[in-house]
């Protein structure tokens, strides 16, 4: 992990990954825009991780991390980044974390990239993941895309609804 200190230039653990101080849920919510918010949630829920390990996350910051790293790796590179990268590792919990704040047809798209792993079941480890994936041949590749470009449609407002998801539990964020 020494790369991982020389590239943050902090400590592996402690620490904060972003830059400038994280904020708590009553103050996230009074940023201006919805963007802000979310981003800055995760960066918090992403410290938390960093510092005490996924298991000291509440329900609700689970739920919001997945969906926000699901969000965040579509969008850069498709559903073959999302599994690809560590992301991938909670692939299977995603679907449930979309229908929880009510993103249905999301939930779905999901399940249906799920379904392309054979077995129906991408591995938890990444290592075996990415294992999955490159022993798929092109037309489930093309297929991913396929599903990539219907996520780009957004016909779940993802961001209203992780926003609504927020306020509902905020009792329960404590980054």
């Amino acid at each position: 992990m020494e790369w991982f200190s020389k590239l943050f230039n902090q400590s592996a653990k402690g620490e904060s990954l972003f830059p400038g101080k994280r904020l708590p849920i009553d103050q996230i919510l009074t940023l201006k825009n919805s963007t802000e918010m979310i981003i800055e949630l995760s960066y918090g829920i992403s410290d938390k991780i960093h510092k005490k390990g996924f298991d000291s996350l509440s329900h609700p910051e689970r739920v919001l991390h997945h969906i926000y790293w699901l969000e965040s790796e579509v969008n850069n590179g498709g559903f073959d980044q999302f599994f690809g990268n560590s992301s991938g590792d909670y692939a299977l919990d995603t679907p449930s974390a979309l229908d929880e704040i009510g993103a249905h047809h999301t939930a779905n798209l999901v399940k249906r990239a799920i379904d392309l792993f054979p077995g129906g079941s991408p591995s938890r480890d990444r290592e075996q993941r990415v294992e999955q994936l490159d022993l798929m041949d092109e037309a489930i590749h093309a297929k991913f895309g396929d599903l990539d470009s219907e996520f780009f449609e957004y016909r779940d407002p993802l961001e209203e609804l992780q926003l609504k998801y927020m306020v509902a539990n905020k009792d329960q964020i404590r980054v």
